[in-house]
């Protein structure tokens, strides 16, 4: 059962609704943190601008009002829960690394993925892709 559908269950049939024919723009704005910004509002859309966290896939609390005071996810965790590409994005880390106060690629020989940078994440990076 995906992500979507786990929270999909636990919302109210309206939230659910809303999820999926609301104008939601999304933005992953830092590893871990979707901001949805929901434009059905028009001129007064970035007051209804909220931050999702995310971590292993889970789209975990939202800073919305609704969220946590009603029984359910909100509308904005079930909206980037159905967002697979969202989810992936989120759990994506920066791929450069300080070296004597210049920056380079994070790319390495390829040793074993446990000792990687990787090891902790659903997805591989770059080098164990490849391998």
């Amino acid at each position: 059962m995906s992500t979507y559908e786990t929270l999909a269950e636990k919302a109210t049939e309206n939230v659910t609704k809303r999820a999926r024919y609301e104008a939601l723009e999304f933005t992953v704005t830092e590893p871990g943190i979707v901001h949805v910004r929901n434009a059905s509002y028009g001129d007064d859309a970035d007051a209804h601008a909220y931050d999702v966290t995310v971590q292993h896939g889970e789209a975990l609390r939202c800073t919305c009002p609704s969220d946590g005071r009603r029984a359910g996810p909100c509308q904005h965790r079930v909206a980037v829960s159905a967002k697979p590409a969202l989810l992936i994005a989120t759990s994506l880390e920066d791929l450069t690394i300080e070296d004597e106060d210049r920056k380079t690629d994070a790319t390495h020989d390829v040793g074993p993925r446990s000792e990687c940078w990787c090891a902790g994440h659903d997805l591989p990076c770059w080098s164990h892709f490849e391998a």
